[in-house]
């Protein structure tokens, strides 16, 4: 039977958590240091500085591995391969709404990733434009979500209806992927307030939806 865990239980997954976010950290602060040492050597300079650096660096380290339990191993990362053209991707970050706590008509705040395959692209983007050519009268037009919602130019007129709902049409057609991070601000700030969500995350809005979006992505 499922047992719901002691504050005591939680309170060292959060410790650990939050260690394991800094040792990420730390581990691509003394790469970067490695990579510095490596080119003031090939350069011909001395690297005492950075070595000192370094060293600390590892300290720091060792002591936050000892914080999550012992030897982290590392997560498998890129190895520098280009990827092939059909399976690069390309990615686009917007936001909507405010992403303060202070009260505003919109009350929620999102940040979306959109995803489309390089291979898609050309194809994405001649749709795109010649909607936008069709419907807003130039393929240069900036489409702006408030506009959308509030019928603002270029959204506007008699024709609002047949805009909006060929736009939507369009978005159904379009090959692509999109991650969004939705907050209601108000529920938010009730629940949480100023202080954040959790300590193992950015307490400003944008910064905590972008590691959601980002974790997704």
């Amino acid at each position: 039977m499922w047992k719901k865990p002691q504050s005591e239980d939680l309170e060292k997954s959060r410790e650990a958590r939050i260690a394991r976010q800094q040792l990420e950290v730390q581990d691509e602060y003394i790469a970067l240091l490695r990579r510095a040492a490596a080119l003031k050597t090939e350069a011909g300079q001395t690297t005492e500085v950075i070595d000192v650096l370094i060293e600390a660096g590892q300290t720091e380290q060792r002591r936050l591995q000892d914080r999550v339990g012992g030897r982290i191993v590392s997560r498998r990362r890129p190895t520098g391969r280009h990827p092939a053209p059909e399976d690069a991707s390309l990615v686009f970050l917007d936001e909507c709404g405010s992403h303060s706590l202070a009260p505003d008509a919109f009350p929620a705040f999102a940040l979306a990733a959109v995803i489309v395959r390089e291979s898609d692209w050309t194809a994405f983007d001649t749709k795109w434009r010649e909607w936008k050519t069709s419907k807003l009268g130039s393929a240069e037009v900036i489409v702006h979500e408030p506009d959308v919602r509030r019928g603002d130019w270029p959204f506007g007129g008699e024709d609002r209806a047949d805009k909006v709902t060929t736009l939507h049409e369009l978005l159904a057609e379009l090959e692509f992927t999109a991650i969004v991070c939705v907050i209601r601000r108000d529920a938010y700030g009730a629940m949480y307030g100023a202080a954040g969500l959790d300590e193992s995350l950015p307490a400003h809005l944008y910064l905590m939806s972008l590691d959601f979006v980002i974790e997704r992505l």
